[in-house]
């Protein structure tokens, strides 16, 4: 075949693909297995049963890596506010540095809908995509902050998309499951096997994906808001969100598809997200794999806004994907009022709960799986034994794969730096 011929047919593939995986609902499993939490050594015992020693990070080394990735509402509106952010970003990587973390990637995505941009990471002219503090392409903590802020703005200024701007939700599950972004996004330097993946949504109203009713348009809020409770049209109203028909629009064809591409809707003919902050909430923690993660979000708060001639909305969306984590999202107004230095104290202690949320290991993987010896499908009543520093730890204080090779602990478990688990176990001959 000519050359002229093969990239016709490549192209075509490429967006078939493109196409196929532009539908809402998409929920694919990129390189299953990547990031795993190895053990540091192994021992074979008499019995023939094996112990797997682990390490956690200690606070005084290198802690895992986040790799940082702001994905930007891209409506005009939002200049001013990414001015602000990116003032306030040095001081914030100085934070992670006083925390421990000076390695990290940082990434720019747009938030819109828009097929050849939602998804892909964004540069300015002339810059990478993608900017490491480790690596074969290392750049310094200054050089990371400086291009970063470069990138942001180079997305406000080559966004599209009308009443699609505002999809920062919708975004990142295309860069996580659709696989020609993925690899796009690869080549480019992030959405590494060796980082844990961070979103950072950003925006001065709410995600499309969590639009309100208007006279045409209804969707199922129970994740949102309290039953009985609807979105109100009234500033200073806890459930104020404003109602835009093409954000609703958006909603409907963006976040409310099965992998068919066929409209979800329930029994009282709501339409229902299959895309919310729920599934991008577990979009990162399936990417992750046994990384630690965490995501949050950069918005306004229905009862903070800022003066009505600025112009904002909650973050209705961004607030929840962050409250997922566990976390608060970053209050905007402070910014916007002019008290850079309340925002810039928000930021740090993002960078803080941040560091704090990725520091430890909770999921374990054994080389091997243990075996069900009395085939009755519980692992735990087998030979298995898990010590942390010295100390037996309850069976029913950990959870086992079902194929019998990860433990994994609940979030919440009180480690320690440097703790030392060992895992004792027999494999299948």
């Amino acid at each position: 075949m000519k050359k002229e011929g093969l990239l016709v047919v490549l192209s075509f593939v490429v967006l078939v693909v493109l196409t196929t995986y532009s539908n809402c609902g998409l929920h694919l499993t990129p390189e299953e297995g990547v990031k795993q939490n190895g053990s540091s050594q192994t021992t074979n015992h008499a019995d023939q049963s094996m112990t797997e020693t682990f390490v956690q990070p200690n606070t005084s080394a290198t802690v895992n890596k986040p790799e940082v990735v702001f994905v930007l509402d891209t409506s005009g509106s939002m200049a001013t506010k990414v001015t602000q952010i990116t003032t306030a970003i040095t001081g914030w990587i100085d934070q992670l540095a006083a925390q421990g973390v000076s390695d990290f990637c940082l990434g720019a995505m747009t938030g819109n809908s828009n097929a050849s941009q939602t998804g892909l990471l964004i540069a300015a002219t002339g810059n990478e995509k993608c900017y490491c503090t480790f690596g074969t392409d290392a750049v310094t903590a200054d050089v990371a902050s400086s291009k970063i802020g470069e990138n942001l703005n180079a997305i406000l200024a080559s966004a599209s998309g009308g009443g699609s701007e505002e999809t920062m939700i919708y975004s990142m599950h295309q860069a996580l499951n659709n696989p020609v972004k993925l690899a796009t996004n690869r080549a480019a330097g992030c959405f590494r096997s060796d980082t844990t993946l961070v979103p950072v949504l950003v925006s001065d109203e709410e995600d499309a994906g969590a639009a309100p009713n208007n006279a045409t348009l209804s969707f199922d809020q129970s994740k949102l808001l309290p039953a009985g409770v609807t979105f109100s049209s009234v500033r200073g109203n806890p459930y104020f969100n404003f109602d835009d028909s093409a954000e609703a629009t958006v909603r409907k064809n963006y976040y409310c598809k099965d992998t068919l591409g066929n409209f979800v809707t329930n029994a009282s003919g709501e339409y229902v997200n299959q895309i919310d902050f729920e599934t991008l909430h577990q979009d990162v923690v399936d990417f992750n794999g046994s990384f630690p993660s965490f995501g949050t979000a950069i918005g306004f708060y229905p009862l903070n806004l800022p003066n009505p001639s600025i112009y904002s909305e909650p973050f209705w969306g961004g607030m929840q994907f962050a409250q997922s984590f566990g976390h608060d999202m970053v209050d905007l107004k402070d910014a916007m009022d002019g008290d850079f230095t309340d925002f810039q104290d928000q930021m740090n202690a993002m960078a803080d709960a941040l560091t704090d949320s990725i520091l430890f290991f909770s999921q374990f993987d054994l080389s091997r799986a243990i075996c069900d010896i009395n085939n009755n499908g519980d692992l735990k009543d087998e030979a298995l034994a898990i010590v942390i520093n010295g100390n037996p730890i309850p069976l029913n204080d950990v959870a086992i794969s079902s194929n019998g090779k990860k433990i994994s602990f609940d979030a919440s478990y009180p480690w320690t730096a440097g703790a030392t688990v060992e895992i004792t176990y027999k494999p299948c001959l």
